[in-house]
């Protein structure tokens, strides 16, 4: 059954999974996260390395299931206590003091992220000129990503193409945990594309249900074979979409 891409206009595209490599983001994480925190917190690499695996094993979960985050607002604040708690969890583990104020814990944290953020490089093969090429096609290009909109724009910049999105969504500019159809909602309503012109690409199941519920159409990015009751069509990558579309068009 030939897939219904009639009317496509913007592009709405995820960032890990999709345009960047979860495994080899987090191996660069780890080493760049303790070239930043061991000469200004003491500790060593090993053990800072150590303290982030294991926070993030307790609460990756969480961020992926939105445990804490409510469904519709509230992302920012549950966010920053999220840092925050994660932060004082690995000085613990490393053994050194974190600083006895939140605030200062989270400035702490943010700068870690952006010092590692400025120098990890994981986009997938073919995804820059993927996106080069849609946005050459004509398609109004965002992100639709759980990660922090600053933080996307950086590993776009790193990237190449950073100029080429018309806006970078993470959930911070909606105030949504990226868990349900609110945020989908919400990202398209800010946006002012309508739901029936645009499409999403994104390497969740669950969240092909949520984008699909909202009113949009959807692609899975998967790279080992798989079904997709909600989603028009399963792709290996996302250097295949500019043919795809293409191919749809003739």
């Amino acid at each position: 059954m030939t897939p219904d891409l009639s009317g496509i206009e913007a592009i709405f595209i995820d960032d890990g999974g999709v345009m960047n490599d979860n495994e080899r983001r987090g191996q660069q994480w780890l080493r760049f996260l303790a070239e930043y925190l061991v000469p200004r917190l003491g500790g060593d690499h090993a053990a800072w390395e150590a303290a982030n695996l294991e926070v993030l094993k307790r609460t990756m979960p969480m961020f992926i299931e939105g445990t804490g985050f409510p469904l519709k607002g509230g992302f920012r604040k549950a966010e920053r206590k999220m840092a925050i708690v994660g932060f004082r969890d690995m000085c613990e583990i490393v053994g050194v003091a974190a600083p006895d104020d939140d605030g200062e814990c989270y400035g702490i944290s943010r700068a870690t992220t952006e010092y590692v953020i400025q120098r990890v490089r994981s986009d997938y093969p073919g995804a820059a000129d993927a996106i080069r090429a849609l946005h050459g096609a004509g398609y109004r290009l965002y992100t639709a990503s759980g990660t922090y909109s600053f933080d996307i724009q950086v590993f776009l910049k790193g990237m190449g193409v950073s100029d080429l999105f018309t806006r970078t969504y993470g959930p911070d500019l909606i105030d949504t945990h990226k868990g349900s159809r609110h945020y989908y909602e919400g990202i398209l309503a800010d946006s002012g594309e309508s739901p029936a012109t645009s499409l999403f690409l994104d390497d969740s199941e669950k969240s092909i249900g949520w984008i699909v519920e909202a009113g949009a159409r959807a692609i899975l990015v998967s790279p080992v074979e798989q079904k997709s009751t909600d989603a028009i069509a399963v792709l290996g990558a996302l250097s295949e979409l500019p043919e795809f579309l293409a191919r749809q068009r003739v």
